[in-house]
């Protein structure tokens, strides 16, 4: 293959994954519903013992149906402060409130 076919061919595929990014519709799972009990996103801190001086944010998302008296599930997600926004690109808690 040529390096201008090869060019041609990369901007093809740059300009189809940008276009498809902007056409995204989010789902109704995306949105809130009246009537859904909301859960709870805590923001807090942690310290590493291993890299002294090194904070750390974390998030803990708790369900409004959640009681303590048993097992609850648990997700992670890593460098996950993104998800926690409802209005960002992902709207984990709302996800989460209406799948529970």
């Amino acid at each position: 293959m040529s390096f201008r076919a090869s060019i041609v061919l990369l901007c093809v595929c740059v300009s189809s994954i940008a276009f498809a990014a902007d056409n995204y519709k989010f789902g109704p799972d995306s949105e809130p519903k009246d009537g859904v009990p909301k859960g709870v996103v805590t923001k807090l801190q942690w310290s590493s013992k291993v890299f002294p001086g090194t904070m750390r944010n974390y998030y803990l998302y708790v369900p409004a149906q959640y009681d303590g008296k048993k097992p609850a599930c648990v997700m992670v997600f890593q460098d996950g402060q993104g998800y926690v926004g409802e209005k960002g690109e992902w709207r984990v808690p709302i996800v989460f409130d209406n799948l529970i």
